[in-house]
């Protein structure tokens, strides 16, 4: 199957043209060509359409290689570009290198067109890649740069040598005072008090253990508290550390004053000259009459034990209490439940079960006299 490509061909000849396409299908390839032999009509055919490569004569009436080389680099168009002549000296052929021609080759060695093609185009193909990736590059540096300078905590890139600051956010610029072009002349050992320079060094190169804090020195003066975050990093090519400082001053401030209060207490729970948590003492009686509070204490009993000093009292259920039961009864639908009958029903419901009881005993007599 044949390869697809697009090629411009700056040359003044119509059949070194039709050759040098001839050689390029010979060899796998399905060329789309276009012939050119000025700058004009070469700019025209840049701006119609994308090429693959362009191969070019040395030298032409109204055209050059030098000149179409030019021409394509103007464009911002980054193609093979190959140069196929008659007649070229040594000279003129390292001079068209040296501009930015890929490769050069002689009219009567067309044997090597394909692989000249085949090698540059690969070649391009690789700086393709190469450009893509140095643009996504680019592009990942400025958001992670956006990043950077939004924090809100105060960061900062360190040489992993020297311990110079090699970028600040804004955030450091405004906590620490200092400016940028300040810190850019500055190392960690100068905003760390003597005492801590060498914890501070410790902690820039990944020394000291985590979960610490360090003591910082403000421009102004004032000495902070900061807890240290940081990972190592490439920065413009040399060995650095990404660093992250969370101020961490008011917050040790108020542990302290817990402690301070916490420590303040006796052990009974007590605050110094303040009121007892502890609980009140019992009340001791008076002289010849009770304490209060001693009709709720227990007797002792004869058998040791205490006994209540006043006996539970049984309580009848109150009226109410078994009307309410009943008109419970009467709604839970059970038959016979509710208010008493009237005196008459139940009279005359006795009266009906008294002759039934008297039939009962008229027939067991008649059968007894029959027998």
């Amino acid at each position: 199957m044949s390869t697809p490509l697009y090629v411009l061909v700056a040359e003044d000849s119509e059949d070194d043209a039709t050759l040098l396409v001839r050689h390029l299908r010979r060899s796998g390839y399905d060329p789309s060509w276009e012939r050119v032999e000025d700058e004009p009509s070469m700019q025209s055919a840049l701006a119609k359409r994308s090429w693959d490569i362009v191969i070019s004569d040395s030298s032409m009436p109204r055209f050059s290689a030098a000149e179409a080389l030019r021409t394509l680099q103007s464009a911002g168009v980054d193609i093979p570009f190959v140069i196929v002549s008659g007649t070229i000296g040594e000279e003129a052929a390292v001079a068209a290198m040296r501009a930015g021609a890929s490769d050069f080759l002689l009219k009567d060695k067309l044997n090597r067109l394909a692989p000249v093609v085949e090698r540059e185009l690969r070649e391009s193909k690789v700086r393709q890649a190469r450009r893509s990736a140095e643009e996504d590059l680019r592009a990942s540096e400025a958001r992670y740069r956006l990043l950077f300078d939004s924090s809100p905590l105060p960061m900062w890139v360190l040489d992993a040598e020297t311990l110079a600051f090699l970028a600040v956010n804004n955030a450091a610029t405004l906590h620490y005072g200092y400016a940028r072009d300040e810190f850019a002349a500055m190392t960690l050992e100068d905003i760390s008090p003597p005492e801590d320079g060498q914890a501070s060094r410790d902690a820039a190169t990944g020394a000291a253990p985590e979960r610490r804090t360090w003591k910082h020195r403000r421009k102004d003066g004032s000495v902070i508290t900061v807890e240290i975050t940081g990972y190592d990093l490439v920065f413009e090519g040399r060995r650095a550390r990404l660093m992250l400082a969370n101020d961490v001053t008011d917050r040790i401030r108020l542990e302290e004053q817990l402690r301070q209060s916490q420590r303040g207490r006796d052990p009974q729970g007590r605050a110094a000259g303040g009121r007892s948590d502890a609980p009140a003492p019992a009340v001791q009686p008076a002289e010849g009459g009770r304490a209060q509070g001693a009709r709720h204490q227990r007797r002792p009993r004869g058998d040791g034990q205490d006994a209540p000093a006043h006996p539970r009292r049984r309580h009848r259920p109150r009226l109410a209490s078994v009307q309410a039961a009943r008109r419970r009864a009467g709604r839970s639908g059970r038959p016979g439940a509710g208010h008493p009958q009237p005196r008459r029903q139940r009279a005359r419901r006795d009266a009906h079960r008294r002759q039934a009881v008297d039939r009962d005993r008229q027939r067991d007599a008649r059968r007894g006299v029959r027998a």
